[in-house]
């Protein structure tokens, strides 16, 4: 979450507040699949995590405040990715040996 406040220089309040959500969060139980566990879209996954990294990487190269636009639209991207992941079709954990 750091991460996306620096890069997208939210305002302090913004920050402040999604900050008390995730803490919130913390105590709700949610499904979550770690996404390399779930076969059927690990080459999808492992796409963007290659975008996520080159997109980030341009982000600090530009230092934070000048992130370019298509890095910030990748960021985004992925993030929503990675929030959705577990609900879609296929996204379950297989059973640990």
């Amino acid at each position: 979450m750091a991460f996306y406040v620096f890069v997208f220089q939210t305002p302090p309040w913004l920050a402040a507040a999604v900050c008390l959500v995730c803490i919130g969060l913390t105590f709700v139980p949610t499904r979550w699949v770690h996404p390399m566990r779930v076969e059927a879209r690990r080459a999808l996954t492992l796409a963007a995590l290659a975008a996520w990294f080159i997109a980030a990487a341009a982000a600090v190269w530009a230092g934070f405040s000048a992130t370019p636009l298509w890095a910030q639209a990748v960021l985004i991207a992925v993030g929503a990715y990675a929030l959705a992941h577990p609900l879609l079709p296929g996204a379950k954990t297989p059973p640990s040996p």
